[in-house]
């Protein structure tokens, strides 16, 4: 946006004025010039400056991104390509912070300290960056087959709701249960609340095929790389997904507290 403002700001001060633009914005002594064309002017000058700031090949900064994908298409690591922009976030951070702390110290300028809030906020961000590409280059090889349970506990399709109460809500206290069919494929889940809504209204012979919930992002392939499982809804709302192989047999159930335990370093 700010290159934007810079072209259309500094093509109509050009238009309206032959004077460059840095002659309205920052005017030599004696040179005059209108409102307009000195708003124009002021307008040209700081988003020049702010093009110059945002092209800076450090992270979160528009070049910095930039760098990263020309990191991550020359290399093909997605992983290093964030590290490295994320660390020259953190080198530009830096030396943005000491400039505004040298400039408080020697002039006070107020405008030093939000130079300084500015590198703090910019640190931050370019921290998260190395903190994820750091974590991403660990479990980049990890999948889900690696931490999953490869034998879970599973509903089989013949089973009533009563069935399923008695036998695995009661028992092992879990808000839902995949349920297969007699070659063990994954045919959806089904939950707690629906099965003690059934036999409360009188249903309790009622299959618990009839009470699936098949539109479900609980499935997940047992190949899909870890990454894949982090960026699924699915994990944090319900507490587990369903590892499938490429004919959707059952193969494993993930747990949050797997991917946890996945996740933390080791020692």
């Amino acid at each position: 946006m700010s290159d934007a403002l810079l072209a259309t700001s500094a093509g109509l001060q050009r238009a309206l004025w032959r004077s460059p633009v840095n002659d309205v914005a920052l005017p030599r002594a004696g040179f005059t010039t209108t409102p307009v064309l000195a708003l124009i002017g002021w307008l040209a000058f700081v988003n020049a400056m702010l093009f110059v700031f945002n092209i800076v090949p450090a992270f979160p900064l528009d070049g910095g991104r930039i760098a990263r994908a020309l990191i991550w298409w020359r290399t093909g690591d997605r992983n290093r390509a964030t590290i490295a922009s994320g660390r020259a976030g953190q080198a530009f951070a830096l030396a943005l912070g000491l400039l505004g702390l040298f400039e408080f110290a020697t002039s006070g300028d107020m405008l030093a300290l939000i130079t300084m809030l500015l590198a703090f906020f910019l640190y931050q961000a370019a921290n998260a960056a190395v903190i994820q590409g750091a974590l991403g280059k660990r479990i980049q090889h990890i999948t889900v087959a690696d931490i999953m349970d490869r034998e879970p506990v599973t509903i089989q399709a013949g089973s009533t709701v009563l069935d399923a109460q008695e036998q695995f809500f009661l028992r092992y206290r879990w808000p839902w249960f995949a349920v297969v069919d007699p070659a063990h494929h994954f045919l959806g889940v089904v939950r707690q609340q629906r099965v003690e809504t059934e036999i409360a209204a009188g249903r309790p012979a009622l299959d618990v095929i009839d009470v699936l919930e098949h539109d479900t992002l609980v499935r997940i392939g047992e190949d899909a790389p870890l990454e894949t499982l982090l960026g699924s809804e699915a994990i944090g709302h319900l507490g587990a997904m369903v590892a499938v192989d490429s004919d959707g047999a059952l193969r494993g159930v993930v747990t949050l507290a797997q991917v946890r335990q996945a996740l933390r370093p080791a020692t």
